[in-house]
C-alpha cells in the first residue's frame, strides 16, 4: 500500500485532537458516547461523518475501516476499552486504513444500513467491521468483538483484498480544506472562549457535521441572558435550537413569541418541529418496542413547544415513531387518523404514506385506504406518473396484478408526456410479470 506524505501525518495530529474534544462535548451534551479515544496509542477514528469521506475525502489512497457500533451493546465498549487502545492494532489499523466510527443509532446509521446489509445483524452481534475502498465499495464485512489479535488477522486480509485494487487511480490526500477547522478546535482545545470565536466554531463544527451543543452552550452562558432577545443574537439561537435538550431549544420556545416576531411562525415552527422530529427518532433507535413513557415523552414535548399545529403535529410524529421502530400496526391506525380521506393533503406526502402501506401494511380496509389517497394525489397533480406507479403497486400488492399493469401503463403514458424518465415503472412491470415480490429498496434504487 501507499504511504502518505508527512504533511498528512500532522493533519493526523490535529484529527486526534478534533477526537478528544468531541468525545468530551458528546459525553457533556447529551451522554453519548463518542468513539474518539483520548489514549495516545489508540485506534484514532477520524471524526468526520461517512458521507464527508466520500464526497470530499476521495482522495485517500488507503482502504476505510468503517467501525459501526451501539450504545447498547456491551461489546462495543468492550472493543474500545480493550482492543482499540492496543499500540500494534492502532499502529496497524492507524497507518494502513482510513478509520471512521459511526453509531447504528444516529440518522447517517440509519441510513446505511440497508446499503451494506445491517438489517439482518441483530443488537447482541455488534459491533460490525466495514472494510471499504474509498468510492464506498465494500471490501469485506464482519461483526463480533474480535480479540487484538483477531482484528490485526482481519486487517490484513482485507489488505490483501486491497491490493486487488492496486489498478484504480491513485491521488493525492486533500487536507488542507481542514486545516482552518482543525486549527479553531486547538485554539477552542486550549481554553479560547472569547464569544466571537465560539460563535464562528459553532457554525465551523455544524458545517463539518459535528457535535456542538458544548459549544453553543458555552457561548450562550458567556453572552448571557440579557443579550439572548437582541436581534443580533436571535438569528443565532435559531439556528442552534435543533436539540429539545440544548439551551437554544429552551429559549427559543420559551420566547417564542418574541422569535415570530423577529422571524416567521412558519421558520420558528419548522425548527421546533426539526428538533422534536431528532428527538423523536433518537427515542425510536433506543430500543425495539414501542414504549408508552416515549409515547407521553413526544406528547410532552409538542405540549410545551407552543407550536399552533400542536395536535397534527402529535400525530405525525408519532407516526414517525412507529416507523422507525417499525411498528407497523401502529404507523398504519395513526397514519388514517392523520390523514382521514386525504383530502388537503400534500399528494408527496400521500404518496410517501401510501407506499410505506404498500410495503409493510397486510390489512385489506388499510390498503384500501392507502389506494383512495393515492386517487387523491392522483387528482390534485395528475401529471405526476409517481402517483400512478404506487396506485399499480398497491394494486398489486392486493392480488390485482392485472388492473396493476393497466395502471402502469397509465403511468407510462404520463412519463412520456411529461419527457421523464420511467424506467422504474418497467422495472415494475417486470415484477408483476414475473410475479416476483417488490424489493424493499425499490424507490432507493431509481438514484
Amino acid at each position: 500500500m501507499n504511504h502518505l506524505n508527512p504533511l498528512f501525518g500532522k493533519i493526523v495530529a490535529f484529527l486526534f485532537v478534533l477526537a478528544c474534544i468531541l468525545s468530551q462535548s458528546a459525553v457533556q451534551a447529551q451522554g453519548v458516547e463518542e468513539d474518539a479515544l483520548t489514549e495516545q496509542e489508540s485506534v484514532t477514528f477520524y471524526p468526520v461523518s461517512v458521507e464527508k469521506a466520500f464526497n470530499e475525502l476521495k482522495q485517500i489512497n488507503k482502504p476505510i475501516f468503517l467501525y459501526v457500533y451501539t450504545r447498547f451493546t456491551p461489546e462495543c465498549n468492550r472493543m474500545k476499552k480493550t482492543v482499540f487502545v492496543q499500540p500494534d492494532v492502532a499502529a496497524l489499523i492507524n497507518d494502513q486504513f482510513f478509520p471512521i466510527s459511526l453509531e447504528l443509532q444516529s440518522e447517517e446509521g440509519m441510513q446505511l444500513r440497508n446499503k451494506y446489509e445491517l438489517t439482518n445483524i441483530g443488537m447482541l452481534q455488534y459491533p460490525v467491521y466495514l472494510f471499504l475502498n474509498p468510492n464506498g465499495e465494500l471490501l469485506y464485512k464482519d461483526n463480533g468483538f474480535k480479540t487484538p489479535a483477531d482484528l490485526m488477522v482481519l486487517a490484513n486480509k482485507v489488505l490483501g483484498l486491497a491490493e486487488q485494487h492496486e489498478d484504480e487511480v491513485k491521488f493525492e490526500p486533500a487536507v488542507t480544506e481542514y486545516k482552518e477547522f482543525f486549527d479553531y478546535l486547538q485554539q477552542y482545545r486550549n481554553g479560547n472562549k472569547q464569544p466571537d470565536f465560539l460563535r464562528g466554531l459553532a457554525y465551523k463544527m455544524r458545517e463539518y457535521n459535528e457535535l456542538y451543543q458544548v459549544v453553543v452552550d458555552d457561548y450562550l452562558t458567556i453572552t448571557g441572558p440579557q443579550n439572548y432577545l437582541n436581534p443580533s443574537e436571535s438569528r443565532f439561537i435559531l439556528d442552534f435550537a435543533d436539540n429539545v435538550h440544548s439551551m437554544a431549544y429552551s429559549i427559543l420556545t420559551t420566547n417564542r413569541n418574541f422569535f415570530v416576531s423577529q422571524f416567521s411562525k412558519a421558520e420558528v415552527d419548522k425548527t421546533i418541529e426539526k428538533a422534536i422530529r431528532q428527538f423523536v427518532v433518537s427515542l425510536a433507535n433506543a430500543g425495539n418496542t414501542v414504549s408508552a413513557p416515549d409515547l407521553k415523552q413526544i406528547s410532552e414535548k409538542i405540549r410545551l413547544s407552543g407550536l399552533s399545529n400542536a395536535g397534527v403535529c402529535e400525530i405525525s410524529m408519532k407516526m414517525l415513531y412507529y416507523e422507525k421502530a417499525e411498528k407497523w400496526d401502529e404507523y398504519a391506525n395513526a397514519a388514517v387518523a392523520f390523514l382521514g380521506t386525504g383530502k388537503e393533503q400534500q399528494p408527496e406526502l400521500l404518496d410517501n404514506i401510501a407506499w410505506n402501506f404498500m410495503q409493510q401494511v397486510a390489512q385489506p380496509e388499510m390498503l384500501q385506504k392507502a389506494q383512495l389517497w393515492m386517487q387523491e394525489a392522483i387528482n390534485q397533480k395528475p401529471a405526476n406518473f409517481k402517483y400512478r406507479e404506487t396506485c399499480a403497486a398497491l394494486l398489486y400488492k392486493v392480488g390485482k396484478p392485472d388492473k396493476a399493469m393497466k395502471e402502469t401503463e397509465k403511468a407510462i403514458e404520463v412519463a412520456r408526456q411529461q419527457g421523464v424518465d420511467y424506467s422504474t415503472t418497467l422495472k415494475l412491470q417486470e415484477f408483476i410479470r414475473k410475479s416476483k415480490p417488490i424489493p424493499a429498496d425499490f424507490r432507493e434504487s431509481e438514484d
